[in-house]
């Protein structure tokens, strides 16, 4: 019978860890954790072999394990890490109430014919190993039971604030008093004799699991809230991205409108120079013709792109970007082509281009020196997937602030969610590296021919 204790305890332990692991990952993403896990799964054996009284061992073993993993390693996700010991230490009180009110009625049962057995030893070791190994059916069961609606209202792993870490912890704290109050007591020693309270107040039996059913309602609600506010806060980026869309769109177009007036009013002046040149020409003004001839040509070069891609909405969001470069002793590298036929929008990819140029300079420009430091920027065709890829070299304290980041698209502010947005719309993406002193940022589209 002892065996079977040991192997009831053993299989108890295993499953409060596979489920605070279980917790853990839906609240939050991180590394791999197997370590962390396996290091939880020896300590709460060696614990379980030892006498612990009443401490609550798979509590303390969460907090020696998990805390100093997550403050080394997954800093961002602190607080969800403590959020879900909270929840595990929740679920587990809260089912307390219902094991404790189903074993009071087995209790009984079980105890029956103890006045007619000829060893009462054997006849009590018996069931008091039954009511262990049922107990612990009980506890897995309800932390299933109640593990599953949890899993259901989760689908969005967001960074977890203060306020809303406060908001959902709670009602798991109050499930975690109560039952500390009650076991507390619910059995009170008295000169030769204990002082039950569910016997002398057995209505306690199935209104003390009702609370606590109620107190893990409230915290499931609260889980609901923050879920809902999470997709309140995903609608305002999609519409503020939407907005951002809008406005590059409307950049374009005033750049393609600009570009055709440069170019009408350059070829409606041609005429009137070259009269001039031929003036100049038939007086024998050689000097006066050169220097006539070096202005219109930077006339004429001030319309013509650097680049011809195959799309002039491209080539007018690259020439821009490299004007403005070109200004602050920035060069921009840009290997860029573009067909009609991938079924891809112009504009959508002069989004695109614009936004990842635009964070590329804006990271540039705040080098001290600027010599030797440039942007590479180019189209790769690949099947039936286009890659864009932007790389530019970056400071040394900005790579580590955005490591420090969650989503390094929230370091870029609203530019990188724009450009995902269009990428996921012809179902792709986009994949950020940091390599030494390089960020690069690699857009997947799939091209939409039929």
């Amino acid at each position: 019978m002892n065996m079977i204790t040991v192997v009831t305890g053993t299989a108890g332990a295993i499953f409060k860890c596979l489920f605070f692991y279980a917790l853990w990952n839906l609240l939050s993403e991180g590394k791999s954790r197997r370590i962390p896990l396996i290091i939880m799964l020896i300590v709460s054996l060696v614990m379980e072999a030892v006498p612990t009284g009443n401490l609550p061992v798979t509590f303390l073993v969460n907090l020696i394990v998990i805390m100093p993993y997550t403050l080394f390693i997954e800093r961002n996700n602190l607080l969800p890490a403590l959020l879900s010991i909270l929840l595990f230490w929740d679920i587990r009180s809260i089912s307390y109430f219902f094991v404790n009110s189903a074993t009071s009625h087995l209790s009984d049962r079980m105890l029956e014919g103890i006045e007619t057995t000829s060893d009462i030893i054997s006849f009590v070791d018996t069931r008091v190993t039954v009511m262990q190994i049922i107990i612990e059916l009980l506890y897995i069961s309800l932390c299933i039971v109640l593990y599953l609606p949890l899993k259901k209202i989760v689908k969005q792993k967001e960074e977890v604030t203060f306020w809303e870490f406060l908001y959902l912890a709670v009602p798991a704290l109050s499930g975690v008093a109560l039952t500390m109050v009650m076991t507390r007591i619910s059995v009170i020693m008295i000169p030769d004799s204990a002082f039950i309270l569910t016997d002398e107040k057995p209505e306690l039996l199935w209104q003390l699991p009702l609370i606590a059913g109620l107190l893990y309602s409230a915290e499931l609600s609260s889980v609901v809230m923050w879920q809902k506010s999470i997709d309140f806060r995903r609608q305002n980026e999609l519409i503020t991205v939407q907005n951002a869309e809008k406005e590059a769109l409307k950049r374009r177009l005033h750049d393609v409108e600009t570009y055709y007036e440069r170019v009408k009013r350059v070829r409606h002046e041609m005429a009137g120079h070259l009269v001039n040149i031929r003036g100049l020409a038939e007086y024998e003004e050689y000097d006066k013709l050169k220097d006539y001839i070096e202005t219109l040509t930077e006339t004429v070069h001030s319309v013509t792109l650097p680049v011809s891609t195959g799309s002039l909405v491209l080539d007018i969001v690259i020439g821009d970007k490299t004007a403005k470069a070109k200004e602050v002793g920035i060069q921009l590298e840009a290997k860029v082509f573009y067909q009609e036929a991938w079924g891809i929008q112009e504009y959508d990819i002069g989004i695109i281009l614009g936004n990842l140029l635009d964070n590329a300079l804006r990271e540039l420009s705040l080098f001290e020196s600027k010599k030797d430091q440039g942007v590479a920027l180019e189209t790769i065709e690949k099947g039936s997937v286009l890659f864009i890829r932007c790389e530019n070299p970056c400071r040394e304290d900005n790579l580590k602030d955005r490591e420090d980041k969650r989503d390094s698209s929230e370091w870029h502010g609203f530019g990188l969610l724009n450009v995902r947005d269009i990428a996921e719309r012809y179902g792709g993406g986009i994949r950020i590296e940091r390599r030494e002193k390089t960020f690069s940022v690699t857009v997947m589209m799939k091209k939409q021919t039929v």
